[in-house]
């Protein structure tokens, strides 16, 4: 009778065992699938306002804190340039995500570069924390790599770190001229002629000729046709 009892109670304990094994067993996965399920990828808030983060947020159970205000050229006023966590990182849900807001870019006035020497210009531009974006170039009166026009003007207002385009001068424009046919003409004629257009003469070669008068030319050259520039050497032979 006794072992009866005890062979009975002995099957209860296992019997009561196994059921609070399976109970805690699903309890266990109950939680582990419930915590699981409360997490969430952070969402990408850069460059939107907090009102669009803060309706972003609330779908997921999350919450917003502003951390504080930075200068930032590349975000606007007012929208989220830093995150933490990181954009694509898991959180629980009801957790923060700290952020901070764009004050906008510090701003500084723009020097005059009118009339400086671009090399010039770009030092004097790193003292304001500007640099020069973009350069483009024209033939004009002022000389070679002088700053003709720039774009912010002077005076203005710009951020820092950003760039100013600037028009540069190639120098001015070299003029072409056709040689004219000189045979036969006075040289005292064609230097005042030349010396009016800029034109040098760089040799005259005093040469014989019988029955010619003195001071004529009887060769050039380039000879008559040719294209000239300011600075090509003319060479002139004229009877002595």
């Amino acid at each position: 009778m006794k072992s009866k009892i005890l062979k009975n109670f002995l099957k209860f304990s296992l019997w009561t065992s196994l059921y609070i094994f399976i109970f805690l067993f699903s309890a266990f996965i109950t939680m582990f699938m419930l915590i699981k399920g409360e997490t969430y990828r952070v969402p990408d808030l850069r460059g939107k306002t907090e009102e669009e983060a803060i309706k972003i947020l609330t779908k997921k159970e999350l919450y917003l804190k502003k951390r504080r205000e930075v200068f930032s050229i590349d975000y606007p006023e007012g929208t989220i340039v830093n995150q933490y966590p990181a954009p694509g990182e898991k959180i629980k849900k009801r957790h923060f995500i700290i952020v901070d807001i764009s004050s906008g870019g510090e701003r500084v006035k723009v020097p005059d570069l009118i009339q400086k020497n671009l090399r010039a210009a770009q030092m004097e531009l790193e003292q304001y924390t500007l640099k020069i974006k973009r350069i483009s170039s024209i033939h004009y009166k002022f000389q070679s790599q002088d700053i003709i026009a720039q774009n912010p003007p002077p005076g203005t207002e710009t951020f820092k770190k950003s760039g100013i385009d600037v028009l540069v001068s190639s120098g001015p424009r070299t003029l072409a001229y056709i040689m004219p046919d000189l045979i036969g003409k006075n040289i005292a004629d064609v230097l005042t002629i030349f010396d009016k257009y800029g034109l040098k003469i760089e040799g005259i070669r005093e040469v014989q000729y019988e029955g010619i008068p003195r001071g004529t030319i009887v060769r050039q050259t380039p000879l008559s046709g040719y294209k000239i520039k300011r600075g090509n050497i003319i060479i002139l032979d004229v009877v002595k």
